[in-house]
């Protein structure tokens, strides 16, 4: 679920892959699991690698959830397990910030010098479909939005 979570939740840091090892450690069969990184990415807020004793992939790919890519030992993530992932969860913080900017970018595009009307977080709210309070804590985000970002 990590890794699905670090590709849904920062595609700014993480690609849609990942790399599955086989080590042997003296206690046995471990698989480590590192998830692609976008070029010239920051941290990761994913810990790296992500461990198991048993090997995820056959069955991640028998479910649907995986496929295999070029690479020998390399998958991605099918678009039903990202668009799952992220209908199932709340939206991240980044996700509400994102999904404000937008909303105000738009509301600043219809503005005209004479429609002087107050925002109704309320409604800003609902529309965006977050609670009220995780709303505000994220319009109140010392963290600046980055417009040129927010139309993907």
């Amino acid at each position: 679920m990590q890794l699905l979570r670090g590709i849904a939740d920062y595609p700014d840091i993480h690609s849609n892959n990942f790399q599955m090892h086989r080590t042997r450690p003296i206690d046995g069969n471990e698989f480590e699991y590192f998830i692609g990184r976008q070029d010239g990415a920051g941290p990761s807020p994913i810990p790296l690698p992500l461990r198991s004793k048993m090997n995820l992939a056959p069955v991640m790919e028998a479910l649907g959830y995986i496929r295999k890519t070029r690479q020998e030992s390399w998958f991605a993530f099918t678009d039903e397990a990202l668009n799952w992932y992220r209908q199932s969860k709340s939206p991240t913080d980044q996700e509400i910030r994102r999904r404000l900017g937008l909303h105000l970018l738009s509301q600043l595009q219809q503005w005209t010098p004479f429609s002087n009307q107050p925002l109704d977080i309320d409604q800003v709210a609902h529309e965006l479909q977050v609670p009220r309070d995780r709303l505000l804590a994220n319009a109140r985000c010392s963290e600046p939005l980055k417009l040129d970002r927010l139309r993907r």
